[in-house]
């Protein structure tokens, strides 16, 4: 009994794991490495954003993309390698929070706005933060110009 529900349970728990973009490795086939590299995550009015560089190069990144929208970015928050909070007045007000994930070379991002927020304001404005980063660690791939 138990050799016939094996190969259902792997597959089962095999696409479990892609399809929540977990990392797991099984036996047959390991699978590694984070899903949501490059893609902005919505849940309500908040997004939330991973990129594969430290803390202070993607905090330097958003200030220059509020700097290129032109609006207000003010601190709240400033804590060099523990984590940043900003409020950005502008035709969006959007509060960031910037804090360090494993090992500190993995930053996440987390744009709150107000339940009627624009969200394509907020993609546009993560999308000039990923321009602002280095080219080489951008979306976490390695760019050729």
């Amino acid at each position: 009994m138990i050799k016939m529900i094996f190969p259902y349970l792997t597959t089962l728990s095999l696409l479990v794991c892609l399809l929540s973009g977990c990392a797991a490795v099984l036996p047959i086939l390991p699978v590694m490495g984070t899903a949501y590299t490059g893609y902005v995550l919505w849940k309500s009015s908040e997004a939330t954003k991973y990129y594969a560089v430290d803390l202070d190069t993607t905090y330097r990144a958003v200030m220059i993309a509020s700097e290129q929208l032109q609006v207000k970015a003010s601190v709240i928050k400033a804590m060099p390698g523990e984590g940043y909070s900003l409020t950005i007045k502008g035709p969006v007000a959007m509060s960031i929070d910037i804090s360090p994930l494993e090992k500190k070379r993995i930053t996440k991002v987390v744009i709150n706005t107000s339940a009627f927020g624009d969200k394509n304001y907020v993609e546009f404005f993560c999308k000039l933060v990923d321009e602002n980063l280095p080219g080489k660690v951008a979306f976490g791939r390695a760019d050729t110009q």
